[in-house]
């Protein structure tokens, strides 16, 4: 069974690699990463590997059971997990041009401001109505003549996508270019390149925006949490809801607002993030300037992962 698995994995191209880091230690998981890794290192790495990841591991699952007051970002978490500190900088990639469908070939290319609006969520929980998305449209784009939004998704939220649209007044939906269900991921990172801002739930896109360098605002409610899953990088923004339920109101004057002439307002229910990055990876500021608060980064990183400290202070 294992060479017919070890034949499977071959079969599917390149899949070897130096090191692999089973982050999901779900039994499939942990057998996946054995027939990914160079076979030399494979059973020498293993102990090592799960006495390193163990600390972090403990945290991560008291965050997730207890829902605290975690600053610590889960991908910078996930370095500590793989023995690395973080970099300091957000990973940036810049997608070739080639290959976006002919007739959405002219996103970006006329003068203005371009904002792609991620309209679904992979959890139903995690979607913003598709009502709130046509209303701030419809409101961006009456404060921004050279407005132009560009609605993202998948093939599944092709139907919200179009839902969005028919909320909108006749005359704005020139403005509009629906890409729901119509690009690759790499078409779709092509397509984000050429916009200004990403705004959406906490869901996908929003997180490859900013991987292609596009300024980020997310909203975030339901179990989403700013300072674990918020865009990373520097000079993104958050509206965090203060109920983990369906919001009953939207900051939607307040959102566009800052896309618009950089005006940071709070809104009802809503608290208003902004990202920063230092030593320890991604932090969020509220305005309070709490150092308590990224004071506690630095030791838990102490507690969690003293070698990469020691090692990094040498």
């Amino acid at each position: 069974m294992l060479r017919e698995a070890e034949d499977c994995i071959a079969s599917l191209g390149a899949l070897s690699y130096e090191r692999v880091y089973t982050l999901n230690q779900h039994a499939r998981s942990r057998l996946l990463a054995q027939l990914c890794a160079d076979p030399i290192r494979r059973m020498a790495d293993t102990e090592t590997w799960e006495e390193q990841m163990r600390p972090w591991a403990q945290y991560l699952r008291q965050v997730a059971r207890e829902r605290g007051r975690n600053r610590i970002h889960l991908a910078d978490a996930w370095c500590g997990m793989c023995g690395v500190r973080p970099q300091g900088r957000a990973p940036l990639c810049d997608p070739s041009a080639g290959n976006i469908p002919q007739d959405l070939a002219a996103i970006g290319e006329r003068e203005g401001l371009w904002v792609a609006l991620a309209v679904g969520a992979g959890e139903t929980d995690r979607c913003v109505p598709t009502g709130m998305w046509s209303r701030w449209i419809q409101t961006f784009l009456s404060q921004r003549d050279d407005g132009h939004v560009v609605l993202i998704g998948s093939g599944q939220e092709r139907e919200a996508g179009q839902a969005v649209l028919e909320g909108l007044p006749s005359l704005l939906q020139g403005h509009v270019w629906d890409c729901t269900g119509r690009t690759t991921l790499t078409q779709l990172m092509a397509v984000l390149r050429r916009c200004h801002w990403i705004v959406g739930a906490d869901t996908g896109p929003l997180h490859v925006g900013t991987l292609v360098g596009v300024r980020a605002l997310g909203f975030y409610f339901s179990r989403a949490r700013v300072h674990e899953t918020g865009p990373y990088g520097t000079g993104h923004w958050v509206y965090q809801s203060a109920t983990t339920q369906q919001p009953n109101s939207w900051p939607v004057a307040e959102s566009i607002a800052l896309i618009c002439d950089d005006r940071q307002s709070r809104s009802d229910d809503w608290t208003l993030w902004r990202s920063h990055m230092d030593e320890w990876g991604v932090w969020f500021d509220d305005g309070s300037a709490s150092q308590a608060s990224e004071a506690t980064r630095a030791a838990m990183w102490q507690s969690l992962s003293p070698e990469l400290c020691r090692s990094t202070a040498a």
